[in-house]
């Protein structure tokens, strides 16, 4: 497997893993890549009681160097495009994880543990003006944003009461 498949692979793993554990139902979306949807994700009653969704761009890369506050993502303008439109029904998010480049450090596994390197984080771009960049546009994804259960639930919750991400 193409080392790109295997990263795609790896974050629609990781995201399932989050998802299990804050009772949010995963989707695949299996169709063609059209609408910058990778996986969709709701929540399900009691805990979350209007069903809300929120659909995610999953992206996956080695290449980064973390700031203080964030880091820069080049997401193509395609993806960026879709992803800040204001006028959806069902809000979307970028979720980038970021691994070792050597893909036999993603995971470390024994009988007590299992421990995924590095991490994921999230970001909304609803909202964001648009580019005239014609490949990619560096976004700056907030360190404060990693994509953890509780950050999941927060965001579930958020959407259950009519918010946004």
């Amino acid at each position: 497997m193409q080392l790109n498949d295997r990263k795609e692979q790896f974050s629609i793993a990781y995201v399932h893993a989050i998802a299990s554990a804050a009772g949010v139902i995963t989707s695949t979306m299996s169709h063609v890549d059209r609408l910058s949807v990778d996986i969709k994700l709701t929540g399900m009653p009691p805990a979350y009681p209007r069903c809300p969704e929120v659909n995610v761009q999953l992206k996956c890369t080695s290449n980064f160097e973390l700031d203080e506050h964030d880091f820069g993502f080049p997401l193509p303008i395609k993806n960026y495009d879709d992803l800040r439109d204001e006028n959806l029904s069902v809000p979307r998010i970028l979720i980038v994880l970021l691994v070792p480049k050597n893909a036999h450090e993603w995971l470390d596994i024994d009988e007590s543990r299992m421990l995924a390197r590095n991490c994921a984080y999230w970001h909304s771009l609803r909202g964001e003006p648009p580019t005239t960049n014609k490949e990619t546009v560096t976004v700056r994804v907030p360190r404060k944003n990693k994509f953890d259960t509780a950050a999941l639930e927060a965001l579930m919750l958020r959407v259950n009461n009519g918010g946004v991400p």
